[in-house]
């Protein structure tokens, strides 16, 4: 199945990020985006955050990068169920 490529970046993490350094917003969106490529994140527990503030603000974001990904899925799906049907009712004519 062909992934997502793209997730939703909310207005409203403004607030959030302008507590979180600059440096460390660098390392959530790098490991974000290596999230959202690879889908999964083996041993999320173990992985080395500087601060609680970027373990934080790296959970929100991939909350919603897991939210797209799973209404893209759901979008295809759909996308797919139409098609089929489409087709069914074309091939009985």
């Amino acid at each position: 199945m062909k992934k997502a490529q793209w997730f939703k970046f909310h207005k409203t993490y403004k607030d959030m990020f302008s507590i979180t350094p600059d440096e460390e917003l660098g390392r959530i969106i790098k490991r974000l985006i290596k999230y959202f490529d690879v889908g999964e994140i083996k041993d999320i527990e173990k992985m080395s955050f500087a601060s609680p503030t970027e373990q934080i603000v790296f959970s929100v974001l991939k909350q919603s990068a897991d939210e797209s990904i799973l209404e893209y899925n759901k979008a295809v799906e759909n996308g797919a169920k139409g098609a089929r049907k489409r087709w069914k009712n074309h091939k009985s004519k």
